[in-house]
């Protein structure tokens, strides 16, 4: 098979992969994520897309919190 003529729908991998993947863009807000990151958290991709990902992933504790965002720093 050759490699350059083949297509690869990176969209499939993706959502394929039982790791759970989570993009964010530089304002760290929620941009995609796969079926396993779906799974993980128990919410639905439609509901993570386009929110700040420490709305999401906020631990309710302030302080680990701001430690979670100190760490994208």
């Amino acid at each position: 098979m050759d490699l350059n003529q083949q297509s690869v729908d990176f969209s499939e991998l993706f959502d394929a992969s039982a790791s759970p993947i989570i993009v964010l863009d530089a304002q760290l807000v929620i941009r995609a994520c796969n079926k396993a990151y779906e799974a993980l958290i128990n919410t639905k991709r439609e509901d993570l897309l386009n929110r700040p990902a420490f709305d999401v992933l906020s631990s309710g504790n302030p302080e680990q919190d701001e430690a979670l965002l100190q760490s994208f720093n």
